[in-house]
Formats: C-alpha cells, sequence, structure tokens
C-alpha cells in the first residue's frame, strides 16, 4: 500500500512539473509576442515621429524631403529596396521618383530612375490602399503595368534580387499624392502582419507629410509671383506719380493764365459783356477753378508719395474763408438751382492750421455738395465752437453714399456707383486728400450719409490744440 500510494505522488509530480513546463512555455510565449508588438510600436512611433521632425525642420525640396524619409525608414527597418514616388503636378500618368534608398542589394541606378509607376493601372482607381506584387509569379508585363517601367526593365527586376514589392498609395484629402514601393529579397508571404501594419501607418503619415511640402511649395511659388507682381506694380505706380507731378506743373501755368484772363472779362475790364455771354464766361471760370483744384489735389498726392507733403500752420480766420468760399460758389449754386446758406459764427478764434490746404478741403466738400445734389435741394455749411472743438460740416439733400461702398469713400481714386454715374468727371482724389489734411493735422474726418437723403462731410479739430489765444 505503500509503494502505491508513493508511485500515485510520483505520478502526480511529474503532472505537475509537466504542466508548470507548459506554462513557462506559454508565458514566454506570450511576453515574447508582447515584446515583440511592443518593439514594433515603439519602431513605428520612431518612425512616425522622425518623419514629422523631417517635415517640420526641412526647408529643402520634396525630393530631398523624401529622400530623408526613406533614408529613416531604411535605418530603422530591413527592407532592401524602399521607393517614394510623386508628382507635383499629376499633370501626366507618370509618378516620377522623389526618394529612393538601397540597403544590401546592388541594383543599377537607371532601372530604378526608370520606374515611374503609371496611375493609369485599375489598381490605382480602386479603393485598395496597397497591394503585394510577387516579381516570382507575375509576368513582365505585368510588372511593366504595376510599375510604369519598360518590359525589358521589368524582366531584369524579375531576376534582380527583389522578389516582391508591397505598394501603398499616398493619400492626403481625398487626393493620390504618390506611391511608396517597399521591396523584398523573399516572397510576398514574407511581409508580416506587423510589417504590413507598419508599413499602411507609413503610408498614411508620408502621404500627408507630401501634402503638406506640395502645398508649402506651391504657396511659396504663388507668394514669389505676388512679390514680382508687386514690385511690378510700385514700378508703375512710382511712373504714374511722376507722370501726374510732371503733368500737373505743366498745366498749372496755363490754367492760372486762363483764370486770370476770365476773371478780367467778368469784372468788365475789356468792355461790357450782356448777360448771356457773362453766364457762358462764369461757366468757363467755373470749370477753369475746378481744373485748379483737381491740379492741387494731383500734387498733395504726388507729394505724399514722394514724402514731400509738408503741413505749413499759421494762423488762419475758418470763419472768414468759409464764408469767402461760399460767396463765390453762390453764383455756381444758382446756376444748379440749389439754396447755399451759410451763417458766421458769432465768435470765432482764430487756428494755427495750414491754410492753403484747408481751404481746399472746405472748398471740395461745397463743390461735391453742389454737384451731388439735384436741383431743388439745399446746402448747409456752418461752423460749431463747443467747450472741446470746432468743427466745419457741410450738409446736404443730394445723393448720399450707399452703405455697402461708404468705408471706401476716402480711398484714393474710389468713387462710389451713383457718383460715377452723375459725374463721370471726378477723380475720387479730393476726399482722399481731405482725410490726409485734416488727419495730418491732428483733426478727425466727419461724415454721415444715407442714400437718397443726403450726406454730412466735415472735419472737427480739438480746440486745445489748434486755438491761438488771444
Amino acid at each position: 500500500m505503500a509503494i502505491s500510494q508513493l508511485q500515485s505522488k510520483l505520478t502526480q509530480s511529474a503532472n505537475r512539473k509537466r504542466q508548470l513546463e507548459q506554462d513557462l512555455e506559454h508565458i514566454t510565449q506570450e511576453m515574447y509576442r508582447r515584446n515583440k508588438e511592443l518593439a514594433d510600436t515603439n519602431r513605428t512611433l520612431s518612425l512616425l515621429r522622425t518623419i514629422d521632425s523631417l517635415v517640420l525642420e526641412s526647408h529643402d525640396s520634396i525630393k530631398v524631403l523624401s529622400e530623408q524619409i526613406a533614408a529613416a525608414i531604411a535605418k530603422t527597418t530591413e527592407y532592401p529596396l524602399i521607393a517614394i514616388y510623386g508628382a507635383s503636378a499629376l499633370a501626366t500618368d507618370k509618378l516620377e521618383p522623389y526618394g529612393v534608398k538601397l540597403t544590401g542589394i546592388e541594383v543599377e541606378s537607371e532601372i530604378l530612375l526608370d520606374i515611374k509607376p503609371t496611375t493609369k493601372h485599375q489598381w490605382y482607381k480602386s479603393h485598395d490602399k496597397d497591394r503585394l506584387v510577387s516579381l516570382l509569379h507575375t509576368t513582365p508585363k505585368e510588372i511593366a503595368y504595376y510599375l510604369g517601367c519598360s518590359i525589358p526593365i521589368a524582366e531584369h527586376l524579375k531576376h534582380g534580387p527583389v522578389k516582391s514589392i508591397y505598394l501603398s498609395k499616398l493619400v492626403a484629402r481625398q487626393k493620390l499624392v504618390g506611391v511608396m514601393a517597399i521591396g523584398s529579397t523573399g516572397p510576398a508571404l514574407d511581409f508580416s502582419a506587423s510589417d504590413l501594419n507598419l508599413l499602411q501607418r507609413l503610408g498614411e503619415a508620408i502621404g500627408i507629410a507630401l501634402d503638406n511640402k506640395l502645398l508649402f511649395e506651391e504657396n511659396q511659388q504663388v507668394l514669389q509671383q505676388l512679390k514680382k507682381a508687386n514690385s511690378r506694380l510700385k514700378e508703375l505706380d512710382h511712373t504714374k506719380d511722376e507722370f501726374i507731378s510732371m503733368a500737373s506743373h505743366q498745366l498749372r501755368t496755363p490754367l492760372t493764365t486762363i483764370k486770370g484772363y476770365l476773371s478780367m472779362v467778368l469784372e468788365g475790364d475789356v468792355g461790357p459783356v450782356t448777360k448771356n455771354e457773362k453766364q457762358m464766361i462764369q461757366q468757363a471760370f467755373d470749370s477753369a477753378e475746378r481744373m485748379v483744384f483737381l491740379i492741387a489735389d494731383l500734387l498733395n498726392v504726388s507729394r505724399l508719395q514722394s514724402g514731400k507733403f509738408v503741413i505749413e500752420n499759421k494762423p488762419t480766420d475758418l470763419a472768414k474763408m468759409v464764408e469767402g468760399e461760399v460767396n463765390q460758389l453762390q453764383e455756381t449754386a444758382k446756376n444748379h438751382h440749389l439754396t447755399l446758406t451759410y451763417k458766421p459764427p458769432e465768435k470765432l478764434p482764430k487756428l494755427n492750421l495750414d491754410d492753403t490746404k484747408i481751404r481746399q478741403v472746405v472748398m471740395n466738400f461745397l463743390d461735391n455738395a453742389i454737384y451731388y445734389t439735384p436741383a431743388g435741394g439745399s446746402i448747409e455749411a456752418k461752423i460749431e465752437l463747443t467747450d472741446d472743438s470746432v468743427s466745419y460740416t457741410v450738409t446736404d439733400t443730394g445723393l448720399g453714399v450707399p452703405t455697402a461702398e461708404q468705408h471706401h469713400l476716402f480711398s484714393k481714386f474710389y468713387r462710389a456707383g451713383n457718383a460715377r454715374k452723375m459725374r463721370p468727371d471726378g477723380t475720387g482724389l479730393g476726399l482722399f486728400m481731405a482725410k490726409k489734411v485734416i488727419v495730418a493735422q491732428g483733426g478727425a474726418i466727419i461724415f454721415k450719409s444715407t442714400e437718397g437723403k443726403g450726406s454730412t462731410f466735415g472735419f472737427s479739430f480739438p480746440r486745445k490744440s489748434v486755438e491761438i489765444k488771444a
């Protein structure tokens, strides 16, 4: 009985030993599997980080970037052939070799350069993102069709060291940007599940990397084109300013002479004139006057561009200035069947302003009000003095400015659409220069308008900055 029990115990011990050995082997295999998975994951993450770093730090071309990515993959893996193909424009059906890396095999470079995958292959039109091509079990014609090379090159590849190729579409923003080809010296079955997972992840990352680089290079090209165009526009603008300055100076002298003779005729210095003759001569004088102001605007724009626009302040009686300009335009207002009113303030101190340039602004606002107010309308010029400011405004019952165009109104050469229809001969310089003149002297423009009801244009200055104490 004792011997029987001893044998039973020995048998149980042997069984437990075998079970422990089996458990140990299972645990060892599981640890090996998990360590391999961890190693594969670390390898994948490391490669993805490397690609991200290359994309962020590389200032080279897309081909150089592709070569750097191929070299990084070769350093981390054991694939003998790594090739990245792409096309900056996809204008043709061929994808050019961007980056090719060989490790441990000898292949003539001409062969690799001749491999240009063609997007005509039905695989490129399918939803499959990757494909394994066995060179051992594929005819040279099929190889040539897949890889976009000649049949002689395909025959050379078939008998070369690379026995299978993994092809992966490089896609970004649902657009094909290239192809990645990974070669193996073994059959297609040599690509394990972990290998395919790694290559799929790499394909996704490289697709995004190439697309970002393509976008960057395209943006750089557009930027260079814009810089060239901007440089050309600056040259044209400079030429235009020179012409405006020269033409303005040449026109000013004869216009002054014309105005002088017309004024003499109007005043009767060369004999009496009839009512009709006087009206016609007055219109000619007004036109010459407008030309003088236009030339002044052009000269000021030219000076502004060349840095010669200078404010020359002196004691100025704004009330008398406005009164003089209003009186001068009363006849013009009557000819347009308009009522022009101005009530001078009771007492206005002299202001430290650029008399010539402010007069031009005053005249511009009055002139615009007259020409953009239909017959039967009214115009009111006003100067207001408060404890803090002094302001000048011209309010009319004219066209008004469309709301959508108001923010453009003080831009150079800009005119509202309804104003262009009513007065085609305007230049869009008056309001531009008016704002420059007022702001340059520390003031602010006043503007409000309602289309079809009228507008108010004017300016204001802080009293403490312009008032001359008695």
